[in-house]
């Protein structure tokens, strides 16, 4: 795969904390924190980023 992704500042986050490994909800708490928004709302952001991941990785 020779392609570059570009991530928005949501996605860094979420992108560097898995790269150091921690569980789902450390990261949903980091992401609340970080944004300064509901767990509902990074849940779903933290979910999109994860599909389109994978999608990506698929192709």
């Amino acid at each position: 795969m020779n392609e570059l992704f570009t991530l928005n500042e949501t996605a860094k986050v979420i992108w560097e904390n898995l790269n150091e490994g921690i569980d789902m909800s450390t990261l949903i708490q980091t992401i609340t924190d970080t944004f300064d928004i509901d767990r509902q709302t990074a849940e779903k952001d933290i979910a999109v980023f994860l599909q389109t991941l994978e999608a990506m990785l698929k192709k």
